[in-house]
């Protein structure tokens, strides 16, 4: 779209007006919009190309198939365990999915560079806007993190008993009891 046609159909959406700015100011608007719109549908084609395909598998192979967000987040949570004595094991959240860190390396030498692996969760968190969005796709994630690290845990032969005892003490604590059950 060119300016002068920017012109028009701003003329057009406004109707009336007062001023040659308010003009100039939506034509800017409506120009910058079929950028983006452009821009996107450009982005989403590549993505598709066997190019982008082959460079995504080479960057999930490069950073072992693995959320490297995850990989962030695991050592804090490690910590909530901090007394109880395990053995060590490597919590592996697949990443199934590549995020540009900088669009202006897209199709360059450096693109591989400047692209990470992450779960669809943490993709979904980097391109989140509104804040509360954020914070309970954070809460999110980090509760999918503690259920893994539990289930590891409790996998343990060690740490079996000490898991059914809770539960066991967890379902006495209820007060109100569905007969069929107990």
């Amino acid at each position: 779209m060119y300016w002068e046609e920017a012109i028009e159909i701003a003329k057009n959406q406004l109707v009336t007006y007062d001023y040659w700015e308010e003009v100039t100011s939506l034509a800017h608007k409506i120009l910058q919009f079929e950028a983006k719109k452009i821009a996107t549908w450009e982005h989403e084609n590549y993505l598709k190309s066997p190019e982008w395909i082959l460079k995504k598998e080479k960057i999930l192979e490069r950073d072992s198939h693995t959320c490297q967000d995850c990989l962030k987040i695991t050592p804090k949570i490690f910590e909530l365990f901090s007394k109880i004595e395990f053995e060590p094991f490597k919590l592996v959240i697949p990443a199934t999915e590549v995020h540009h860190l900088d669009y202006q390396y897209k199709q360059t030498s450096l693109e591989e560079e400047y692209c990470i692996s992450l779960c669809r969760k943490h993709h979904q968190l980097r391109h989140i806007t509104n804040k509360e969005d954020a914070e309970w796709l954070i809460k999110d994630i980090e509760n999918y993190l503690l259920i893994q690290i539990y289930d590891i845990i409790i996998s343990q032969p060690k740490y079996q008993k000490i898991a059914l005892k809770q539960h066991k003490d967890w379902i006495n604590s209820i007060t109100i009891k569905p007969s069929k059950f107990f």
